[in-house]
């Protein structure tokens, strides 16, 4: 494995992490997805680093996915089109706060819509999340199911990487089960 490789997905580890941009993250991924052994690298030590290397920029990928995840996060509880005026401003949903002559219910309905668009930022960003980490499931255990026909001690090692690394014990749980049930 390239060390361009590595430094390309840690900046691109480090802007999501810094900038929460979903489309870094989605690059790490892909850039991971994508990398293959050099093919000269016949030798049976150093595939398995390579697939090593490749387990452990995969595992990263999870772990900041993880740390942005909000558990709260309710998929139903969406945002509003177009918040309602508050009671007694008689202008539809939508229409434009400055048309309300009551300073006090144009500042609720302003602070109204402010909270709206907050939720609705919140709420695109967590959901495209989820989708990522849908796509990086299925990215990561299709690698895994097409690698692990090795030794039982690649097995035991990849699951110590597994331990070390993943910092979500859920997470954790979930790639050790599916790695001890891998096909060989």
């Amino acid at each position: 494995m390239k060390s361009t490789d590595k430094e390309v997905i840690a900046l691109a580890l480090q802007k999501f992490e810094t900038f929460s941009d979903l489309q870094s993250l989605d690059m790490a991924n892909t850039h991971v997805s994508d990398m293959q052994p050099n093919i000269y690298q016949v030798n049976d030590s150093e595939l398995e680093r390579f697939h090593e290397e490749k387990l452990i920029l995969w595992l990263l990928i999870f772990n900041q996915i993880d740390k942005a995840i909000d558990p709260k996060f309710d998929i139903n509880n969406m945002p509003e089109l177009s918040p309602p005026p508050p009671e007694g401003a008689k202008i539809p949903a939508g229409a434009d706060p400055q048309s309300i002559t009551d300073l006090d219910l144009r500042y609720k309905y302003i602070e109204s819509i402010n909270i709206n668009k907050e939720k609705t930022l919140y709420y695109n960003f967590q959901y495209e999340l989820l989708k990522l980490n849908a796509l990086v499931i299925d990215d990561f255990f299709g690698y895994v199911k097409g690698v692990f026909n090795e030794t039982k001690k690649s097995r035991i090692n990849y699951l110590n990487i597994v331990s070390k690394i993943i910092v979500n014990s859920e997470r954790k749980n979930k790639i050790k089960d599916y790695v001890q049930s891998a096909p060989r």
